[in-house]
């Protein structure tokens, strides 16, 4: 290893050690008060939700990332494209296995960061998973009161992550697809696509975001009003 290898982990390392450590000592502290109230249980059951969801999550984002842009980079050439600046000046840019390189480590902080965003939301989870009905039916629905407080607010954080992972996807590919010549855009007159980027990008779903709908016993679809703040 050279030194300037071995400089670049110390000063790494060093960085971890001083963001990780108000976050070690506040959940050292946490847990040694939940142990004076004997609810210890309570924070082990806590984490376990939050390392769960991380998991599923972090693992289901990086799949999805990786195998949409490794489809992608594949349409990129082994050489390395030039661009020409307006002064003149020649910039040698990354090529396939460079772009390849770069694509796995964004799925990868992707992939963490909705991790990171799916574990705070373990509350929901949770009420999801151990929901039980009140018995009161929704007179206009004809569902339980249960399903508002607890399976509607985890289908909106479920449809956030698909929103989230979908929209990734294709912001990424299309990039990539844009800088290998596969998509070729005089937005807003026209938009170009080889017969591989039409049809990988045609496989991505369009999710648009919709207020909560819920459908009744007929079938139809009623649209749930947005709540409503009383006046002081």
């Amino acid at each position: 290893m050279t030194r300037r290898a071995i400089r670049f982990s110390i000063v790494v390392a060093v960085l971890l050690v001083f963001l990780a450590t108000p976050s070690i000592v506040r959940f050292y502290t946490d847990w040694l008060w939940f142990g004076e109230l004997g609810y210890q249980f309570v924070m082990a059951t806590m984490l376990q939700s939050q390392g769960t969801l991380f998991t599923i999550v972090f693992v289901g984002m990086v799949l999805w990332l990786t195998l949409n842009l490794r489809v992608a980079v594949a349409s990129l050439t082994d050489s390395r494209p030039m661009y020409t600046t307006p002064e003149g000046f020649h910039i040698s840019l990354p090529g396939r296995r460079q772009f390849g390189t770069i694509a796995n480590a964004a799925a990868t902080l992707v992939a963490l960061l909705a991790g990171l965003y799916a574990a705070g939301e373990w509350n929901v989870w949770m009420a999801w998973r151990h929901s039980v009905p009140f018995g009161q039916v929704d007179p206009l629905l004809g569902r339980d009161v249960a399903f508002y407080l607890f399976t509607l607010p985890f289908l909106e954080f479920v449809r956030s992550l698909l929103q989230l992972a979908i929209v990734t996807a294709a912001v990424a590919c299309g990039a990539l697809y844009f800088l290998s010549g596969s998509l070729v855009s005089a937005f807003p007159a026209s938009v170009t696509l080889s017969t591989t980027a039409r049809r990988h990008l045609a496989l991505l779903p369009v999710v648009r975001p919709a207020a909560p709908c819920a459908r009744d016993g007929c079938g139809r679809t009623v649209r749930v009003p947005p709540r409503r703040r009383l006046p002081r």
